[in-house]
């Protein structure tokens, strides 16, 4: 026999005068899941005396263990801010890893656990590195669903998402720019103005896991870049030659004596130039990028090279010159990349390589401001408790196949499903709907004129403003996302290495079996029925929020609606009403009839919000049923 589990959300019920104070819910959640865990553990580690501490010179008094107690509750007090958030990232994948990917059998779940509390403060570790990908993935749609709800732009969309490519399954990950805001820039201040070693340059950069990261990505993306770029035979010898030069003096810990650090701005500044000529992709702009080549080689080969006469040895040999290095120089130098074989300019128009330009001018201009990354409090909020909860003493998550299916159902009576035209712009009290929501949200209100563009149209700004009210439109939305979560959790346990790189956006709009089987699981698991008491009347007598409802139905396909019809009809010669509870879905545009179920009566006998769930709940399915209002706090 299945187990039932109701679990009724909401805000003020409006009947019978109950109340359900969300927030006394959420500190309840907080206290049992976030903080009653940690109460044992806690209370033994302060029992443990301290006799010999190895930082005795910096706490020469410590006589507990505080440190462990404040790193044990540290990703429950602190992952509250964005600056805890970056400090942390790089130990998400591992809480990602431990929530969320299903492990084989239940010894290697305990044991994954164990670790990963063991090592909750480091990064990621190398077997857990080939998973990572799970992570991106996850994180990414994340990032999509904001971009969506318009909670930030498309250049913070940028700032925040994962580059997601096939070196990723070997390890090798591009953290999301807004990490590694201003690093490259401190990185070569540092270089720029360092008297030293090279071991200890090395050891200042590496100290800092982002900046090394950055310095390491800047320092691939150019030459992959230049790779691209440069088909020239003799263009591609010098550029090569120079690489060897800078790999030869990094592995012989040389580099601080054969190049010169202070013009490392001036090499900085033209790689910008660079890069904003790429990504503009003008072919007027030829003759400047063939300027910019030149000036950048003459700055490596002149100005940084101590001993540059080296590559121009290296070239002379190969084209047999005589004469004065000096001279060749002269010769060779005006005609690099002049040639209009020599560069492949604009680049290929290819996705992947026009992100890569992008991702790598993001990190040689990016400043401070990035790392506010999200500005919406919206968007915080969320990143926030997405972390926060991957640290929560929870269940690991099976395979969606293995899990519990469940329904949510929704009552809605009379109120708003999407804002009409005439609402948004019927002034109350000298201020519109629209108006009021473009000043409450003026930052969304910028994204989705960003997203949207020139086109416009009334659709589009009723769904804007509605989705930021309290409407039926919102609850849905925001319900669907359940399925959503789902169709993605089972991606990542069906889909190969490949389709996994083509990403979940395109298996979504290709109709293929993997496809098919990700709806048809998402199904299974998942069922919303909105209870819509007047659907019924509505459509008979012609009330816009009947065509709302089915255009909600159609946005959303798995979308399931629950009423209760009225009508007449003749028994024995006398007209009897007739009550019927009706589920329908949208096919082709219209509402379609799935099942009908007679009633004894009326089925308002008693209040009318639990009446109205109570009818639908013969519509719901699985061993779980969330009851949630449809303007829950």
């Amino acid at each position: 026999m299945a187990v039932v589990v109701v679990v009724v959300v909401g805000g003020s019920s409006g009947v019978g005068g109950g109340n359900c104070s969300g927030g006394g819910m959420m500190l309840i959640v907080v206290v049992g899941v976030e903080i009653k865990p940690l109460i044992r553990p806690t209370r033994q580690i302060m029992k443990i005396g301290v006799k010999n501490y190895d930082w005795h010179e910096l706490f020469p008094k410590v006589k507990s263990n505080a440190g462990a107690i404040a790193a044990i509750w540290a990703p429950i007090i602190l992952i509250r801010t964005l600056g805890m958030l970056r400090s942390r990232f790089q130990s998400l994948p591992s809480a990602f890893n431990i929530c969320l990917v299903p492990t084989p059998s239940r010894n290697d779940k305990d044991k994954k656990r164990k670790r990963f509390f063991k090592q909750w403060f480091q990064k990621v570790s190398k077997n857990e590195k080939k998973n990572i990908f799970k992570f991106v993935v996850v994180w990414n749609q994340i990032i999509n669903s904001f971009r969506e709800e318009d909670l930030i732009s498309n250049r913070e969309m940028d700032l925040m998402k994962i580059p997601l490519s096939s070196e990723i399954f070997s390890g090798v990950v591009r953290w999301p720019v807004f990490l590694l805001a201003n690093k490259f820039s401190t990185a070569l201040s540092i270089a720029r103005d360092f008297v030293g070693k090279d071991e200890n340059l090395s050891r200042k950069i590496r100290k800092d896991n982002n900046m090394y990261c950055a310095v390491k990505e800047c320092y691939d993306l150019l030459k992959y870049i230049l790779e691209m770029l440069v088909v020239g035979d003799l263009e591609r010898r010098i550029i090569s030659d120079i690489i060897d030069e800078v790999e030869e003096s990094i592995r012989n810990s040389s580099l601080l004596e054969n190049f010169k650090m202070s013009e490392l701005p001036a090499l900085h500044d033209k790689c910008i130039e660079l890069v904003e000529l790429l990504v503009a992709g003008n072919e007027d702009h030829h003759g400047k990028v063939v300027k910019v080549l030149q000036d950048i080689i003459e700055i490596v080969t002149n100005d940084m090279m101590l001993n540059g006469s080296r590559i121009l040895n290296l070239l002379h040999s190969q084209q047999e010159i005589e004469g004065e290095e000096t001279e060749f120089f002269s010769q060779i130098e005006p005609q690099l990349f002049a040639s209009k074989h020599s560069i492949h300019f604009p680049l290929p128009d290819s996705g992947p390589l026009n992100e890569q330009i992008k991702r790598f001018l993001l990190l040689l201009t990016i400043k401070d401001t990035a790392m506010d990354m999200p500005s919406n409090l919206e968007a915080r909020r969320r990143v926030s408790f997405f972390a926060t909860s991957l640290f929560m003493d929870i269940p690991s998550a099976p395979k969606v196949r293995n899990m519990l299916s469940f329904s949510v159902l929704t009552p809605h009576l009379s109120e708003e499903v999407t804002f009409s035209t005439k609402e948004l712009h019927l002034s109350q009290e000298e201020v519109s709907i629209r108006f009021y929501m473009q000043k409450i949200f003026p930052d969304e209100w910028k994204n989705f004129l960003e997203r949207m563009g020139s086109e416009i149209n009334e659709e589009d700004l009723r769904n804007w403003a509605s989705f930021r009210g309290q409407t039926l439109s919102r609850t849905v939305r925001g319900m669907m996302y359940y399925r959503k979560a789902l169709k993605l959790q089972a991606f990542l346990d069906m889909a190969e290495d490949e389709e996994i790189l083509q990403g979940h956006e395109s298996i979504e709009n290709r109709n293929d079996t993997l496809s098919a089987q990700l709806d048809a699981l998402a199904d299974m698991k998942f069922t919303y029925v909105v209870s819509c008491q007047m659907f019924g009347s509505q459509k008979s007598s012609g009330d816009p929020q009947a065509q709302d409802i089915l255009e909600l139905m159609i946005r959303f396909p798995s979308l399931r609606v629950a009423y209760v019809e009225e009508k007449e009809e003749i028994v024995a010669d006398k007209p009897l009403k007739v009550y019927s509870s009706i589920l329908v879905k949208a096919v082709n545009g219209f509402d379609q009839e799935i099942y009908r179920i007679k009633l004894p009566g009326p089925p308002n006998i008693g209040e009318g919000k639990p009446e109205n769930q109570n009818h639908a709940i013969i519509f719901t399915r699985g061993e779980a049923l969330q009851a949630i209002d449809m303007n829950p706090r």
